[in-house]
């Protein structure tokens, strides 16, 4: 994951540069899902070591390339927010750095909550699909206006 991370790295401002950012974020949180049903993968029975490792691995790279591009993305995201309204640059880097660490800790109880009550298979899926309204609402953020 940390090896398609740095090479990931390598490439991901042209695709940020490229497209509009907000696109290429979902695009990169595709890697996030995919990376999170590997785990199902993983937990599911009946199906061979080399399927498993295989699936798990590949899951792994695209999630590591993924993560390079939408960090690289998010970042200029970030820049063009604060070019459009200078005033507001600290108030953009704490908001967003305030959505991070706070999505962090609900993620750690809400993950110990359900795995408490119900089937660890079944954390994956939702997992999967909390990450699948993420990128929706990634593609809704706006544009932002830079004079």
């Amino acid at each position: 994951m940390y090896l398609a991370f740095g090479l990931g790295s390598i490439v991901a401002p042209s695709f940020a540069n490229k497209y509009r950012t907000q696109n290429v974020m979902r695009t990169a949180g595709l890697a996030y899902t995919l990376w999170i049903l590997s785990g199902y993968i993983a937990t599911s029975k009946g199906l061979s070591y080399s399927f498993v490792m295989i699936s798990v691995l590949l899951c792994s790279f695209t999630q590591g390339t993924g993560a390079a591009i939408m960090w690289i993305s998010q970042g200029k995201y970030l820049s063009n927010c604060v070019l459009a309204c200078q005033e507001r640059a600290g108030l953009f880097t704490s908001m967003f750095w305030t959505i991070v660490s706070g999505s962090q800790i609900f993620s750690f109880l809400f993950n110990s909550f359900f795995l408490a009550h119900f089937d660890p298979k079944l954390l994956f899926i939702v997992d999967a699909f909390i990450s699948l309204i993420s990128m929706i609402w990634i593609g809704l953020l706006p544009d932002p206006f830079i004079p």
